[in-house]
This record gives C-alpha cells, sequence and structure tokens, in this order.
C-alpha cells in the first residue's frame, strides 16, 4: 500500500475514534458526574485558567496586531493631516493669486477700455 494512503486510512480511522472517546469523557464530566468538573478546575488551577482565557490567543493577537495596527494608523493620519493642512494651505494660496492676477488684469482692462472711450 502506498505511503500516501496509508496515512489518510490512519486518519480516517483516527478522527472517529478520537471523537467517540472526546463525547464519553464529555458525558462523564457533565451528565454522570457533573461535580467533577469544578473539582479538576481546583486541582489544576493554571492549567484551568490557561484554558478558560482561550490560551491566551486573544491578549497575544491584539499585542501583535491590533496595537500595531492603530499606532500605523495614528501615524498615517497624523501625516496624511499635516499633507492635507499643507496641501490646501498652498491650494488656497494658489487660487488667492490667481484671484488677485485675474483681478489685476481686470482692473487694466477696464482702465484701458475708459481711456479709450474718454472716461
Amino acid at each position: 500500500m502506498p505511503r500516501f494512503l496509508a496515512r489518510r486510512s490512519t486518519s480516517l480511522v483516527l478522527r472517529p475514534v478520537m471523537m467517540a472517546l472526546g463525547f464519553v469523557i464529555a458525558w462523564h464530566f457533565y451528565i454522570r458526574r457533573p461535580d467533577l468538573p469544578a473539582a479538576v478546575a481546583r486541582n489544576q488551577a493554571p492549567l484551568y485558567r490557561f484554558l478558560l482565557n482561550k490560551w491566551y490567543f486573544d491578549e497575544l493577537y491584539d499585542l501583535i496586531f491590533v496595537r500595531q495596527a492603530r499606532v500605523t494608523k495614528t501615524s498615517s493620519m497624523r501625516i496624511g493631516r499635516v499633507q492635507k493642512y499643507k496641501t490646501t494651505r498652498a491650494s488656497v494660496m494658489k487660487t488667492v493669486n490667481t484671484t488677485k492676477t485675474i483681478s489685476a488684469m481686470v482692473t487694466v482692462k477696464r482702465k484701458t477700455a475708459n481711456n479709450r472711450t474718454g472716461m
């Protein structure tokens, strides 16, 4: 029999066995002897706390990914605000200068037109 088939057949047998074993243990703990989980929790307090807190996966995930993402987001927002301010200020100044230039051109045209008409 090829190796990959041997591994597959082992896992096909092992999965239902483990499922049945888990069912029997759960039945024993919660149906037959409901006092047993509290006794195990008292006797194995560190292990119980570790398992109860989901292996501290959420805390680790928060530390590695969430906090770093917040720092990156905050930094990016600060940089974006500064760049937006600079861009906005430059745009406003350009608009003001353009408006002044157009206003000056209109004034010159008016004066020229008035001079031609003799006013």
